[in-house]
């Protein structure tokens, strides 16, 4: 598709006479095709119900970033319910079956390093939900939580490369991964039961039972650096106290309640610069490997992805970029003020960029902090390159928030303050 020179630093998609121009030509080509008449009539009343939604749409955006997320949900809800019928009886090389290509390759993003992890980590959770739920009684002492360990940073920050390489010191224990369904499967931490207000948790909300329920819930899939399942280990050998490491990206808003459950943790502070990490963001939301609630009740797309954060009602006709920078600058603006709120030696700041160029000093001053012991393994692993993160979408290049500097210029100007507070590493 051509798009005019005006256009092209907007979205690149059809407007409404060119969608027709498209449907056209899939009813034209299906005119002498065998489709029968319930399938027919079916597609096309789906295809008339398609056409109707792109006008609102562009009566809403034309082609503005902002219709991002709705011409995004059209998109996918074309690829769902119309491509599949409708290439089932097109011919291969005809032009309707071109036109559907045409219309389902709009805002395409490409294809992540690793393999998707989506489906793969939404059957995980879910098992592990199964789980937890099947396991509620299941009798065992909790071991002593001694000076836990809590990475925190706005989402897409680089926490798992981080959490994985710190998951390899030999005196810590992880649940593996990240604590979603552990936290939230308990019903008054999801925000469901604060109508979906956000991920915020505070002190108030770290009752004493909630606090043995969420210990208890760790423990259930706490490992250590080999993968052994603590549980799994015969009771004699089970150590009564543990050093726990933990991440989760929603954690950002919830130190008060982490502090208040577990009162000699300690937060690693990791700080991405905001060109990166926003970008970073639209990349995850782009790929739909990140949802965290879908759907969410008043929000009108298909899916919110990353953590919920605060007045995010307002943001229903931002662009993607704005909701990214929203997520951004919420999150390390409430770990500033709390984390400014708790004593020095309880925090360590750590920036991303140092993590990369200078790993072995930088891990090294966690591990001074958070009084970790090193070994053999661990100076091996720090003598080369961290490895790329689990996680990680494309290709990690310093210059990758480039492809999304014409967005990134028209929010960064509102970020300087809090840019300059984290750049002097002084709260």
């Amino acid at each position: 598709m051509n798009l005019p020179v005006s256009q092209l630093n907007d979205l690149p998609i059809l407007t409404p006479s060119e969608i027709e121009e498209q449907v056209i030509a899939i009813l034209g080509d299906l005119k002498d095709s065998l489709i029968p008449q319930m399938d027919i009539e079916q597609l096309i009343q789906r295809l008339e119900d398609f056409k109707y939604q792109w006008q609102k749409a562009f009566t809403d955006f034309g082609n503005h970033y902002r219709g991002e997320l709705a011409y995004g949900d059209l998109i996918a809800d074309f690829g769902e319910k119309i491509a599949p019928l409708a290439k089932k009886w097109l011919p291969p090389s005809g032009t309707g079956n071109g036109a559907v290509n045409v219309i389902i390759s709009m805002l395409s993003t490409p294809k992540p390093v690793s393999v998707p992890l989506n489906r793969q980590l939404s059957i995980t959770r879910r098992r592990l939900k199964a789980k937890l739920e099947r396991d509620e009684n299941q009798n065992f002492l909790i071991p002593e939580f001694t000076k836990p360990i809590f990475i925190v940073s706005a989402p897409r920050a680089g926490s798992s490369l981080l959490f994985e390489t710190l998951a390899q010191f030999p005196d810590l224990w992880t649940i593996g991964d990240e604590s979603h369904e552990i936290i939230e499967g308990i019903p008054a931490l999801h925000p469901r039961a604060r109508n979906f207000s956000s991920n915020r948790l505070i002190e108030s909300d770290a009752t004493s039972e909630i606090g043995l329920n969420l210990k208890k819930r760790f423990v259930q899939q706490l490992q250590n650096r080999e993968g052994v399942k603590y549980l799994h280990l015969p009771e004699s050998e089970r150590p009564n106290k543990i050093r726990f490491l933990e991440k989760t990206p929603k954690n950002a808003l919830r130190v008060p309640f982490i502090k208040a459950i577990f009162p000699d943790a300690l937060f690693i502070y990791l700080y991405r610069e905001p060109k990166e990490n926003i970008s970073s963001l639209m990349e995850g939301w782009r790929s739909q490997r990140f949802i965290s609630y879908q759907p969410l009740p008043g929000w009108p797309y298909r899916n919110w992805s990353f953590l919920l954060v605060p007045e995010w009602s307002s943001l229903q006709k931002s662009s993607l970029v704005e909701i990214a920078a929203h997520q951004w600058k919420t999150a390390n603006s409430c770990l500033i003020e709390d984390l400014k709120t708790l004593d020095s030696s309880c925090w360590h700041l750590v920036n991303y960029q140092d993590l990369v160029e200078r790993s072995q000093k930088t891990i090294n001053d966690i591990a001074e902090f958070a009084q970790l012991h090193q070994d053999q393994h661990i100076e091996q692993m720090l003598s080369q390159p961290l490895a790329i993160a689990q996680r990680t979408l494309s290709t990690p290049s310093a210059e990758k928030w480039r492809k999304n500097a014409r967005e990134l210029a028209t929010v960064l100007p509102d970020l300087e303050n809090l840019i300059n507070i984290l750049e002097r590493g002084k709260f």
